[in-house]
């Protein structure tokens, strides 16, 4: 039986098979001071990944979603985030264990 994951990929058999479907972005980040929330991250954590981040229409609009949802959010409201985007975060403890961001606009290829 095949299992259609939309815009992701399908499942045949065990197999995955890639579709190209999104744009994607990987943004590799590194402490630029000490102090800084991402040497916390690695001082406590150690290397991995520090958060997903999800393009949305309306950043306004998705927190609003997550809450009807019973869902907690770190921004109550969008703030400005890098290349011009506006961006919410998800708590962890809503998202599985992962740091969750809600970017809206923006520049570049990744735009809602």
């Amino acid at each position: 039986t095949n299992y259609e994951y939309p815009g992701l990929c399908y499942l045949a058999q065990g197999n995955l098979v890639p579709r190209a479907a999104f744009v994607t972005r990987i943004e590799l980040v590194c402490p630029i001071r000490p102090d800084s929330p991402m040497a916390g991250f690695l001082e406590k954590r150690g290397p991995g990944l520090h958060h997903l981040a999800l393009s949305v229409a309306d950043c306004a609009g998705a927190i609003e979603q997550v809450a009807a949802a019973g869902g907690r959010m770190i921004d109550p409201e969008p703030r400005g985030g890098a290349h011009n985007t506006r961006i919410a975060f998800v708590h962890p403890k809503s998202a599985g264990g992962v740091l969750t961001e809600l970017v809206e606009g923006g520049e570049g290829p990744w735009q809602s």
